[in-house]
């Protein structure tokens, strides 16, 4: 079986609610879903997985199409300007990690295929956000590294 799951979160997304109130923030999480949901296609599936984090379900998709819709969205994010409605306007970027379960890379359960997602979202986190990072199994067993796009 084949699959494959990005993990999403917005970056400094504390800071919105921080600056602009808990209000413009739920306005934030929602138009964010919008901008996820654009950069898919109508079989796919985004959903809030808790806080300011999205998992997004890909059915069929291959990993080179997942890269493409992770790097759409981060893009769309890049482009997008929030508007608060005293006419003050601020960005919003987002991270995603990427796993693939196939004939290369095996996880035991859907959980852990999700935490191998979070480990590349970690990563690309860690690397300057805003950016998409895939995770990659090492032939070693049992260690891991991940790479970024």
């Amino acid at each position: 079986m084949h699959r494959i799951e990005p993990f999403a979160d917005l970056d400094h997304f504390k800071n919105v609610n921080d600056n602009y109130g808990h209000a413009v923030g739920d306005q934030v999480l929602k138009r964010s879903a919008e901008l996820i949901e654009q950069c898919t296609r109508q079989a796919d599936l985004v959903a809030r997985y808790g806080g300011e984090e999205f998992v997004i379900l890909l059915p069929g998709s291959d990993g080179e199409a997942t890269q493409a819709v992770a790097e759409r969205i981060v893009n769309a994010f890049r482009e997008y300007d929030h508007e608060t409605a005293e006419g003050e306007h601020f960005n919003v970027t987002i991270s995603i990690g990427i796993a693939s379960q196939n004939t290369v890379t095996h996880f035991e359960s859907p959980k852990e295929l999700l935490l191998a997602a979070d480990q590349a979202l970690y990563q690309a986190k860690s690397q300057g956000r805003n950016q998409t990072s895939i995770y990659r199994q090492s032939k070693a067993p049992q260690r891991a590294n991940l790479h970024s796009v």
